[in-house]
C-alpha cells in the first residue's frame, strides 16, 4: 500500500515538473517573439536616411540634389518604422512609444529651448509672450514655416507624428480590411485636403500623409518573410531596376515636403515614386550588413535629427572662414560627414550618461 502511494507521489511530481517546464518554455517563446529581430541592413538604411537628411538641411547641396533627396528620404523613415513595427497591447504600445519616441522628443526640445532662451536673454529680448511662442510648438508638434511660432527644433516634428501614428496603427489592429480602410481613408483625405488647400497647422496632415508609407513597411516585411528569393542575380536586379525608375518619377514630380504637406506636382506621382524608391531600398538593405558606426548612427537618431541644424550652423561658420571660394556639393558632402561624426560622439556620451534621450536604444 505504501509502495503504491509512493509511486503515485512520484507520478504527480513528474507531471508537476513537466507542466512547469512547459510553462517556462511558453514564457520564453513569448519573450523571444516580443522582441524585434535585429536586422543590420535596416540599420544601414536608417543611417543612410539620416545622412541624406543632414545633406538636405541647411542647403549643404544644390537644389537638384536636394529635390532628389526630398522625393523619398522622409517617406523612407516611415517605411522603416513600419517594417520594424510590432503589434502590442495598447497600454504596452503607449508605454513603449512614450519611452522610445516622446521622451527623446521632449528632452531634445528642452535642450534646444534652453539654448534659445539663453541667447534671447543675452540679447535682452526675453518676454512671457516669446517663451509661450517657443513652448506652444513643442506641445503641439508644429514644424517649419510657422512664423512667430517656429519651433526651437523643427526637424523633431517627425518624432511627434511617429508617436501618434504608432498608437493609431495599433488601435486599428492587424486585420487586413481595417488596415486598408485606414490607409485608403488617409489617402483620400490627403487628396481632398491638397485639392482644397487645407492646412491643419498641427501635424495631422503630415500624419495622414505618412500612413500609406507606414503600412507599406508592415506589408513589405510580411511579403519578404513569406517569399524567399535565393537567386542573387534577382536580389541585385530588382533594386537596380526599381531605384532609378522611382527617382526618375520623383524628379519629374518635383520638390515635396511631408512636414509642409507638399506633394510636388501630383499626389499620385509622389506616392508612386516614393513607394517604388523606398521598396527598392528596403529590398537592397536586406542584402547588406551593418557595423558599429552604422549602429551608433541608428541609435543616435534623436541626437542627429535634433541637433544637426545647430551643428551645421557652427560648422558652416568655420568652413566659411577657412574657404573663401564658392560653396559646392563636395564641400557640402564633407560638412555632412563632419556633422555626423560630431553627433556620433555626442551619441556615445548620451548612451552612457543620458540613455533616456536616445529612447534607451542600445
Amino acid at each position: 500500500m505504501r509502495f503504491a502511494q509512493e509511486c503515485l507521489k512520484g507520478l504527480n511530481r513528474k507531471r508537476h515538473c513537466s507542466l512547469w517546464s512547459q510553462r517556462l518554455t511558453i514564457r520564453k517563446n513569448k519573450r523571444m517573439n516580443s522582441q524585434t529581430k535585429y536586422i543590420p541592413g535596416i540599420d544601414t538604411l536608417k543611417a543612410f536616411g539620416l545622412w541624406l537628411m543632414v545633406l538636405g538641411h541647411a542647403h549643404l547641396v544644390d537644389d537638384t540634389l536636394r529635390t532628389a533627396i526630398y522625393t523619398f528620404h522622409m517617406p523612407l523613415f516611415f517605411v522603416i518604422s513600419g517594417y520594424l513595427f510590432k503589434y502590442r497591447d495598447l497600454k504596452e504600445q503607449i508605454a513603449k512609444s512614450w519611452k522610445g519616441i516622446m521622451v527623446p522628443y521632449l528632452l531634445v526640445n528642452a535642450i534646444c529651448l534652453a539654448i534659445s532662451l539663453i541667447s534671447t536673454i543675452r540679447n535682452g529680448e526675453l518676454s512671457l509672450t516669446l517663451v509661450w511662442n517657443k513652448v506652444l510648438p513643442i506641445c503641439t508638434g508644429l514644424g517649419y514655416g510657422m512664423g512667430a511660432y517656429e519651433p526651437v527644433c523643427t526637424p523633431m516634428w517627425f518624432f511627434y507624428v511617429m508617436f501618434f501614428l504608432q498608437i493609431l496603427v495599433n488601435l486599428v489592429g492587424r486585420q487586413t480590411q481595417h488596415c486598408l480602410i485606414f490607409t485608403l481613408g488617409s489617402l483620400a483625405l490627403c487628396i481632398l485636403m491638397n485639392y482644397k488647400g487645407i492646412d491643419t497647422l498641427v501635424p495631422i496632415d503630415s500624419l495622414l500623409m505618412a500612413v500609406p508609407f507606414f503600412y507599406l513597411g508592415i506589408w513589405l516585411k510580411t511579403i519578404l518573410q513569406k517569399v524567399n528569393i535565393d537567386n542573387r542575380i534577382i536580389k541585385v536586379t530588382i533594386p537596380l531596376i526599381l531605384l532609378p525608375f522611382g527617382l526618375m518619377i520623383g524628379m519629374y514630380n518635383g520638390r515635396i515636403d511631408m512636414d509642409l504637406f507638399q506633394f510636388g506636382n501630383s499626389v499620385f506621382l509622389f506616392y508612386i515614386s516614393a513607394m517604388i524608391t523606398c521598396s527598392a531600398l528596403i529590398f537592397a538593405s536586406l542584402q547588406i550588413g551593418g557595423g558599429k558606426i552604422v549602429r551608433l548612427i541608428s541609435v543616435g537618431a534623436p541626437i542627429i535629427v535634433g541637433f544637426n541644424l545647430l551643428t551645421i550652423s557652427y560648422i558652416k561658420v568655420l568652413v566659411n572662414h577657412l574657404f573663401t571660394g564658392e560653396w559646392n556639393n563636395f564641400i557640402g558632402l564633407a560638412v555632412s560627414i563632419i556633422v555626423i561624426s560630431i553627433l556620433i560622439l555626442v551619441t556615445v556620451f548620451c548612451r552612457t550618461f543620458i540613455p533616456s534621450i536616445l529612447g534607451y536604444r542600445q
